[in-house]
């Protein structure tokens, strides 16, 4: 979302890390997420849900097949994309 003056703040305050991280002779990337409109905090959040929802599937699982080999379970389940 643009600032008051019209540019994206995340974006331009990167940049003029990235200026004097140069100057300094240090390499720089500037990596922006994949999604308009988000931010490495919304990236970061929505890994962890993905991955809180990952362990919960995995626990359903556990129990509903009263398996004591999580780890079997684990690799039916990445078999089928979870």
């Amino acid at each position: 979302m643009p600032d008051r003056k019209g540019r994206r703040a995340g974006e331009y305050y990167a940049q003029q890390l990235s200026k004097r991280l140069l100057e300094m002779g240090f390499k720089v990337e500037i990596r922006l997420p994949k999604t308009e409109g988000t931010d490495w905090a919304d990236v970061w959040m929505d890994a962890t849900n993905r991955l809180g929802n990952i362990r919960d599937t995995l626990l359903t699982n556990v129990i509903q097949q009263q398996t004591d080999d999580p780890y079997r379970l684990i690799e039916s389940m990445l078999k089928d994309n979870i």
